[in-house]
């Protein structure tokens, strides 16, 4: 056979091998390779398995040797050991520590009990039944066996239930009769004899005197006239007669002879015993003067106020009229119709229609009825800033001019962007005026330079005008005595 490597060579299953055969090994004593049969590499194997080193589950079959004593108490499982594995007589009394269950006793006869004997001298305990010689005798603080006297009152019958013996009839009775023993006996009713007779301190039964009866019943009746009974005063009580005011029914019930309707008034008529005798409503003529100091709350209508009655006397500081420069405002609703405003600087008086202040007079240019109102863009047609007179006239920034009526105669405004508006060219400075509802709105050239040009020389002839050396861009504003030309003034916003 050509030489092959041990991973060549071919496989011999274990059913084949024989003890013949050889299979070669490694002496490391000896620095050589030497051959050893199966069976004794199998037994060499045996004889040098370390100590405790095959698990019990690779043990198969048969009985397997054990040491005397080796068998410890850790290797028995839990119930392992059964009644057959323990030899009879193996336990003795001094194994059992424990107390042994009655089920081991075995089963017994009904009402036996595990005891001695029952008479005198000892023997190994037994089942037998229980007798009143094994039970202890009751004392007076402790539990045991008693015995029934024929004497006592208490009897057994042959099911051994306890009881009181009978000695009177069931009854209920005033008075009872009762032994001994405490046991109720004989029982009867109340008689007159068992009651003590009552005396002027002391209570007991009585029977009635003169004047008195005592009907079938018992009940005790009395003639009483009203003469038996005394006369009652302011301290004492005793009989009464109704008086003025006062009646007593068939009943006896004393009551007032007064009737009306039950109710509540302001004004009532009451008579002597002081009944009410009648209700009504106030007068006039009911109620006090009264001084002004006790009406603390409250308000008087309109209603209350006489015509014409308020004098000028009582009417206060600024009651019909407002005296300052700012305007009171425009709310509709928060001034009264016909409301005066009083501009000092201007001489301008307004009165207040329900909806707009309304001019009653303009100051020095009242026969002119000029009055500057703002700025205006002829480039976009709209106002820019507003005066006073603006704000009275209607006006409102970002708004275009309102239509020219002769109530407007008068207003006008500077122009501070210059531009085009209704085919007229305005240059900054120039006015736009209103001049009544058949003219419309004019342009005043006030932008040319130069003395007596344009409409300066025509303004100049006003009287409370003053025009010095016009500028480009001038505009009128009034100093507080006169109307003067100069720069574009700030209307402020209103």
């Amino acid at each position: 056979m050509a030489d092959l490597k041990i991973s060549e060579l071919t496989r011999l299953d274990s059913a084949l091998v024989a003890t013949a055969d050889e299979l070669p090994i490694v002496d490391t004593s000896a620095s050589q390779t030497k051959k050893v049969t199966p069976d004794a590499l199998v037994l060499a194997g045996i004889r040098l398995i370390p100590d405790a080193s095959i698990p019990s589950a690779k043990v198969a079959g048969g009985a397997v040797d054990v040491a005397d004593g080796s068998i410890t108490t850790v290797k028995l499982a839990n119930t392992a050991v059964t009644t057959a594995k323990v030899a009879d007589g193996a336990i003795t009394d001094a194994k059992i520590t424990g107390p042994i269950s009655l089920s081991k006793l075995g089963s017994q006869l009904a009402n036996t009990v595990l005891a001695g004997p029952s008479s005198s001298g000892s023997a190994a305990p037994t089942f037998r039944a229980l007798t009143a010689a094994d039970l202890p005798k009751a004392g007076t603080t402790s539990l045991g066996l008693v015995s029934v006297p024929t004497t006592g009152g208490i009897v057994v019958n042959g099911s051994s239930a306890i009881s009181l013996s009978m000695v009177a009839t069931a009854g209920t009775s005033a008075v009872v009769t009762y032994g001994g023993d405490g046991r109720i006996t004989a029982g009867r009713n109340l008689s007159p004899t068992d009651l003590p007779v009552a005396t002027a301190s002391t209570v007991g039964a009585v029977k009635p005197g003169a004047g008195l009866s005592v009907t079938a019943d018992g009940t005790l009746n009395a003639a009483i006239t009203p003469a038996d009974l005394p006369v009652a005063t302011a301290t004492t009580l005793g009989i009464v007669v109704p008086g003025s005011g006062l009646t007593i029914d068939s009943g006896g019930v004393i009551r007032v002879n007064n009737v009306v309707a039950a109710g509540s008034a302001a004004k009532v008529s009451y008579n002597g015993q002081g009944l009410v005798t009648g209700a009504g409503t106030l007068n006039a003529s009911d109620i006090p003067d009264l001084d002004a100091a006790k009406i603390t709350s409250g308000s008087f209508s309109t209603a209350q106020i006489a015509d014409r009655s308020v004098t000028q006397q009582k009417l206060a500081d600024y009651a019909i009229s407002y005296i300052q420069e700012a305007s009171p405002g425009t709310v509709i609703g928060s001034h009264p119709v016909g409301e005066l405003w009083f501009q000092e600087s201007t001489a301008k008086l307004s009165m207040w229609n329900g909806n707009s202040w309304m001019p009653v007079g303009q100051g020095s240019l009242s026969d002119e009825n000029m009055r500057f109102c703002g700025l205006f863009n002829a480039a976009t047609g709209l106002v820019t800033a507003l005066t006073p007179y603006g704000t009275t006239a209607g006006l409102a920034i970002g708004n275009t001019l309102p239509a020219a009526t002769n109530q407007l105669t008068g207003i006008y405004l500077a122009i501070d962007t210059a531009g085009t508006y209704n085919s007229k060219t305005y240059d900054v400075g120039d006015w736009i005026i209103c001049l009544g509802q058949a003219r419309g709105y004019e342009r005043l050239d006030l932008a040319a330079t130069g003395s007596g040009g344009g409409g300066a020389s025509k303004l100049s002839d006003l009287i409370d005008v003053t025009i010095t050396t016009p500028g480009t861009g001038d505009v009128l504003t009034y100093n507080g005595t006169a109307w003067v030309n100069g720069g574009v003034p700030d209307p402020g916003t209103y």
